[in-house]
Order: structure tokens, then sequence, then C-alpha cells
């Protein structure tokens, strides 16, 4: 099993589908088009054709078979702006549990906060 982890891109959109269909049976219409794109593109510090959504493919069959998404946010203290970042969204099939696809996912949090 070869998974590579990466940003999803906005033309994705058929293929997060079908994860959403799976991942979130009951709550999936709620992650899709213009909901997305307020989320993870259109978010405060993302640069243009960037996304906050990492998801896990399997390049054998081409499948996302994973996502962490990332909010970010800049913070003031005591008169210093500071990048921050949380997680959300985390979810692996449950087929492709414990191949640390999740934390591998999670490391992407780094990036946001330097």
């Amino acid at each position: 099993m070869n998974i590579l982890i990466r940003t999803a891109r906005a033309d994705e959109a058929h293929s997060l589908k079908e994860f959403y269909e799976i991942a979130y049976p009951n709550y999936w219409h709620y992650k899709v088009d213009e909901f997305w794109q307020w989320l993870y593109q259109d978010a405060p510090n993302v640069k243009d054709g960037e996304t906050t959504l990492y998801i896990a493919v399997d390049e054998e069959n081409n499948r996302i078979v994973g996502q962490s998404g990332v909010f970010t946010q800049q913070f003031s203290f005591k008169s210093k702006i500071y990048n921050v970042a949380w997680g959300s969204d985390l979810y692996v099939l449950p087929e492709y549990r414990g191949n640390q696809i999740a934390q591998k996912l999670q490391v992407h949090l780094n990036y946001w906060t330097p």
C-alpha cells in the first residue's frame, strides 16, 4: 500500500464527495460545494491556489482514504502577531486504519504554525 499525503485541490470535488459519502454518511452534503470552499480554500491566511485540507490518497487506485483539515488564524498577544492553527475533520476510512495515516496527516499542522 502506497499512501501519498498532500493538499487537496479544488478540482477534486467529485473524489472528495465520494469520500464524504462514506466517511460522513448522514452529513456529507454539508461538506461540499460552497461550504468546502469557505472552510478550506477561502480561510484566513490561505494563499491563492492552496487549501488547508490535507488528504491521504491510495496511489494504487487513486482513492482518497483520509483527510485532515486545518483552521488558521492570526492571534495578537502583547502587540505581537502569531499564526495559529488547529486541526479539524480528521478521518481515515476504517479499512485503512492502523497504518499511521492519521499521524501523517496531522504532521501538516506544523506547516501553518512556523
